[in-house]
């Protein structure tokens, strides 16, 4: 069964060039099963289905505790009146379902989070899809800029520093926003339930999330593979050396369920370019992936990825899918791909792979942090047993 997504309107598109650097992308010890057993009065709603809660969304802009001035998208449940509108996502006037300038929702909270790493020249709200959809379900996501990797300031000059910046930008972004809650003067006051959290993340965000979400990063595996030549990407990340690590954190024990979703670079968190024993450690781990991604094999970048993890772990494989069916790019831009405009017989429906996804995605979230056993149901290895064009697997 699926419904069909809630529509995302793109109001206002100046910039072409711009949009279509969204689509980059990288290519250029296991927890329990449940984490944490918080007590939420938040009404359960069926993950295959839109959320209960109204959604708002609001532009933090800070300097953190590394001196780095930080721009990241809140998504929380709100409380809208019959007259308000959905407002655009400046400065793209991209439009979805969420309200600004609203209230957040206090008979629910605090709530749980979640933090979202966006693509190589992506943006902060590239996957309104997911991020709208989880906090329509009680859920707060914040989502940062990673400094010149979005597609408004993209600038490969400062690559290395992306690569050891990203995993502190989602840190950070949900330190802020821990002490925006704690601050019962602020707009965020008592919102989040902070204690742990899901870390999410698309294409090289989902490399971010893997280590974020507890991977090991080893340079040597990252050089040997990318010493054979794969890519521009891979050329410039050998000239990473372990003192550009240094002072960056790179995990967050907070983050105990980690989605990586189209990943790659697998060989980072190895030693020999074949094996990565440092993605071990990473947490829970649902990763999501197309079989026909152009930009991230399948095959070599994917599901080594997944292979690598430990147990408790889950793989879905999309198949006739692309790399861009776990963002928004086919609203943004449907020309850039024919993943958007083919028929099926050549890709999957994009709107069917984002609400499996969504769904899947949801369900191992709320059943890790809430502890929600009504969401079993609905976990990839339930609720995708048997549905054609998706493969899933599960290893406990």
């Amino acid at each position: 069964m699926w419904v069909k997504r809630r529509p995302v309107t793109l109001l206002v598109m100046n910039n072409i060039a711009a949009i279509v650097a969204l689509v980059c992308g990288v290519g250029c010890a296991a927890a329990p099963d449940t984490v944490n057993q918080m007590q939420k009065t938040t009404p359960w709603s069926a993950p295959d289905q839109w959320g209960p809660l109204d959604v708002g969304a609001a532009t933090m802009r800070w300097v953190d505790a590394r001196g780095k001035p930080m721009v990241a998208e809140v998504w929380f449940p709100a409380v809208a009146e019959a007259t308000d509108m959905p407002k655009p996502y400046p400065p793209m006037a991209i439009s979805g379902e969420a309200f600004r300038g609203v209230a957040w929702d206090d008979r629910y909270g605090p709530y749980p989070l979640v933090a979202f790493s966006h693509g190589y020249g992506g943006v902060r709200f590239q996957s309104l899809y997911l991020t709208e959809f989880l906090a329509s379900h009680g859920f707060v996501v914040v989502s940062p800029d990673h400094t010149h990797n979005t597609f408004l300031d993209l600038n490969d000059d400062h690559l290395i520093d992306i690569v050891v910046q990203r995993p502190g930008d989602v840190i950070e972004s949900v330190n802020e926003l821990l002490s925006r809650s704690r601050d019962p003067e602020d707009r965020f006051g008592g919102l989040v339930d902070g204690n742990q959290y899901a870390v999410l993340g698309h294409s090289f965000g989902g490399l971010t999330s893997m280590m974020v979400g507890g991977g090991r990063l080893n340079i040597e595996g990252l050089l040997a593979r990318c010493d054979s030549g794969r890519g521009r990407l891979c050329s410039t990340l050998t000239q990473l050396t372990e003192q550009h690590l240094e002072g960056h954190q790179m995990r967050d024990p907070r983050a105990v369920v980690t989605v990586p979703m189209s990943p790659g670079l697998w060989y980072a968190f190895g030693s020999d370019g074949e094996t990565a024993p440092g993605l071990e450690g990473v947490q829970n781990p649902l990763v999501l992936g197309g079989d026909a991604d152009p930009v991230l094999s399948f095959d070599e970048e994917i599901v080594p990825s997944f292979s690598n993890m430990a147990a408790p772990k889950t793989l879905v494989s999309f198949h006739q899918t692309g790399h861009y069916a776990f963002s928004n790019m086919c609203d943004l831009a449907p020309f850039f791909t024919d993943e958007c405009t083919s028929d099926e017989q050549t890709w999957a429906n994009v709107e069917r792979v984002q609400q499996q996804s969504r769904t899947v995605v949801l369900a191992h979230i709320r059943s890790l942090l809430n502890g929600e056993a009504k969401d079993a149901p609905y976990r990839a290895e339930e609720w995708l047993a048997g549905v054609t064009g998706v493969t899933v697997d599960t290893e406990r």
